[in-house]
């Protein structure tokens, strides 16, 4: 399979060898119909040729754009998104292409550094670029349904949220009852699902246990 199926008129065919050796020389595969098949079906080899291709380069100059067969290959290009159109005379395009941009080589001389051959090397590396990325882009997988019996995370800092509000008031509580009965000290238990203040009173014998 070719990456570059030209299409132009006969007529033009010493005009557009040298373009044609230049795309080969990048180097890149380029089918036109020098290459066709002695005792082939010549048709139906084109035909196959240019679906093959993912890119297809017209060369449009005062003879192709009459020529019914440059017209047909341009349209079917076009329709498979394959189309780098380029003009080796100042014409007017035929109908249905004057919307496509085309590369202007009226005034190529054939250098491969120029900025005409550097535009439509861009353009034909995209498409054959395009074509070449076929694999479907991978989806990454959702997360499933959670166990019945798993937490999440936004409950997990509801319950951190609960507990220390809790903590707050279980030391305010213990704070209180320290100042109504003059107590001397008050001792907490360590962070967890309960807090527990023991205030010892002033009063001997007396010890006040509150459980939050």
């Amino acid at each position: 399979m070719a990456d570059i199926f030209f299409s132009y008129a006969k007529v033009d065919r010493d005009r557009v060898k040298p373009l044609i050796e230049a795309l080969e020389a990048e180097p890149w595969n380029v089918w036109w119909d020098n290459d066709l098949t002695v005792g082939g079906s010549w048709s139906e080899e084109i035909k196959t040729e240019l679906d093959s291709a993912p890119c297809a380069v017209v060369a449009w100059t005062n003879s192709s754009i009459k020529s019914e067969f440059v017209q047909d290959e341009a349209r079917r290009a076009h329709k498979a998104g394959k189309l780098v159109p380029l003009m080796l005379d100042p014409v007017e395009l035929p109908m249905g292409f004057g919307g496509v941009q085309t590369a202007d080589f009226t005034t190529w001389n054939g250098d491969r550094q120029s900025i005409e051959f550097i535009r439509l090397r861009g353009a034909i590396q995209k498409k054959l670029t395009g074509a070449a990325s076929t694999e479907p882009a991978t989806v990454p997988p959702t997360s499933g349904p959670k166990p019945s019996g798993a937490v999440s995370d936004g409950h997990r800092v509801g319950l951190k949220t609960l507990l220390s509000a809790l903590a707050v008031v279980a030391i305010g509580a213990g704070t209180a009852i320290w100042l109504l009965f003059g107590g001397r000290s008050i001792t907490t238990s360590p962070p967890g699902l309960g807090y527990t203040v023991f205030v010892h009173s002033a009063r001997p014998q007396t010890e006040i246990a509150t459980v939050v």
